[in-house]
């Protein structure tokens, strides 16, 4: 539960701006404002299916609704096959690279990563850290414009050496994150056009099959 977010200038490290979130956040909306950690969240829906009688299959190619089928979510991701069903075209490449991991707390130095959401800013990139793991971990995401890789896939592995450069000169927070990565990975951030509709008869769309 972070305290607060907080918006500063790459150069400089200059706060542009601070939301409070922790307590009054909680305050105001009568719920908490959590970060999870995706196998974390994960976890506890799959729990909660099973408790409820779902049958879960992994491993599946899903190409077409399943004759039977009362209602097909089709939450497949950017290159949803069942949103080419609806008339959309390919996905595109925003020429934009995010760089993605996560560093546990005791690699890094005291009070270099407090509990809050940190965004630091600059030309052509951005930098985000936050809190998981109940605080023991430090997740990251880094968004380059105009870089040298535009591969396939949301994990494809990089290099801290890469991941360096990309973000030379930047703040010690960014730094020391980016010095205790051993394995970032990277992912070619895609777009899609707009489409009418994200339903057909008994299939609809979610997440970035619909929207990305």
């Amino acid at each position: 539960a972070p305290d607060a977010i907080e918006v500063r200038r790459a150069r400089g490290d200059q706060l542009l701006a601070r939301s409070a979130l922790g307590a009054e956040i909680a305050a105001r909306h009568g719920a908490p404002y959590w970060h999870v950690l995706r196998s974390d969240l994960q976890a506890v829906l799959i729990a909660g299916a099973e408790a409820a009688g779902v049958e879960l299959r992994f491993g599946e190619r899903v190409e077409a609704p399943p004759d039977g089928a009362d209602l097909v979510v089709a939450a497949d991701g950017v290159r949803s096959a069942f949103r080419a069903a609806l008339g959309a075209g390919a996905a595109r490449f925003t020429g934009q690279v995010a760089w993605r991991g996560t560093v546990p707390v005791d690699r890094l130095s005291e009070g270099t990563q407090p509990a809050i959401v940190s965004v630091r800013v600059g030309p052509g990139r951005h930098f985000v850290s936050d809190r998981v793991a109940g605080g023991a971990a430090v997740n990251f995401v880094g968004v380059v414009d105009g870089p040298r890789w535009s591969g396939e896939g949301w994990s494809a592995p990089g290099t801290t050496a890469e991941l360096a450069a990309d973000f030379a000169g930047w703040p010690t927070p960014v730094q020391a994150i980016v010095g205790a990565c051993s394995s970032p990975v990277r992912w070619a951030l895609l777009e899609q056009a707009p489409v009418a509709r994200w339903s057909d008869g008994r299939t609809v769309l979610l997440g970035d099959a619909a929207h990305a």
